[in-house]
């Protein structure tokens, strides 16, 4: 499947009057549960000085309309998209989010980013977020470039084939590794083989194997004979 950047451009015609929002606090590499119109236009920003800077999206997934003088973006779920997707978004900050989406039949939202260190002082050299900032990016990095397929400065991609065993509704195998000196990074399919539609979240992963540091799936809903995508990027550093 390939994947683009998507930022389509549209005419925004439905009032967000009766919005509602949805604040999150958040720092580089979080996963984020929202809940979005299934009808309507819904808004998402960043709060304080940070701006809305891109978004990923399986394609056809995600129609998203930019705000570029305001810095954010009004978007809507395509016709045909799983009830629950997930996409990324980064700010111009540097951070990069997972966004997880629930479709609902409720009014127009707004999903209000509050990156953490926006109540921080970024140059301070104490607390452990400053500590742990450059592996949650390096890790971060890893994860979009398997997303998309591409290749990575320093990782050896290699085709695998192995199977691993793991529900019996499920076909799973692992197909693709990237690996460096610190890194690990796994792609997997997994095929649906019950005859009914299978829900997942990403930390349903977290205990698959050793050192997760993150985790993340093409499409969270698949149906009964769908093929889809499962990665998986690991801590391999003093192995």
């Amino acid at each position: 499947m390939t994947y683009r950047l998507v930022f389509l451009f549209f005419t925004v015609v439905a009032s967000l009057s009766v919005e509602a929002t949805q604040r999150f606090t958040v720092k580089d590499g979080d996963q984020i549960k929202i809940t979005i119109s299934r009808n309507e236009i819904s808004r998402l920003a960043i709060e304080g000085k940070g701006r809305l800077a891109k978004a990923w999206s399986p394609k056809g997934y995600l129609d998203m309309s930019p705000d570029v003088a305001q810095g954010e973006g009004y978007f809507k779920a395509a016709q045909g998209t799983p009830n629950i997707f997930s996409f990324f978004a980064r700010d111009d900050l540097g951070n990069t989010y997972t966004i997880i989406a629930t479709q609902e039949n409720i009014p127009s939202q707004t999903i209000m980013l509050a990156p953490l260190h926006e109540n921080q002082d970024k140059f301070s050299s104490e607390g452990s977020i400053h500590k742990t900032e450059p592996l949650r990016k390096a890790a971060n990095a890893l994860f979009k470039a398997m997303f998309l397929k591409k290749q990575l400065t320093g990782f050896v991609v290699q085709d695998v084939d192995k199977e691993v065993p793991l529900w019996s509704e499920t076909k799973i195998r692992l197909i693709q590794t990237y690996s460096s000196t610190k890194f690990k990074g796994e792609v997997y399919e997994v095929i649906n083989l019950s005859d009914k539609p299978l829900d997942f979240h990403e930390s349903e992963f977290f205990d698959f194997g050793d050192k997760v540091l993150a985790s993340g799936m093409e499409h969270l809903s698949i149906k009964s004979g769908m093929v889809t995508r499962l990665f998986v990027v690991r801590n391999s550093a003093g192995r």
